[in-house]
């Protein structure tokens, strides 16, 4: 979608079924919007409960990727 476009990381499932999301973006607009996407999640998704940690550090992404 055009509102997360910029947004470089990865997102992965983890064994005891909690989502890790890693993401950044030169603007932090699509992260606000990305996060709070996140709060309700997909249909099928039980989301409990949203940890964010907010970081400045160098692109560690190119493109997004499903670990």
């Amino acid at each position: 979608a055009k509102r997360y476009q910029g947004i470089n990381g990865r997102v992965r499932n983890l064994p005891d079924g909690t989502v890790e999301v890693e993401a950044e973006c030169a603007e932090r607009a699509p992260l606000e919007a990305l996060l709070a996407e996140m709060h309700t999640g997909p249909s099928a998704a039980q989301v409990e409960s949203v940890d964010a940690q907010w970081h400045k550090g160098p692109g560690k992404y190119t493109g997004f990727r499903v670990d």
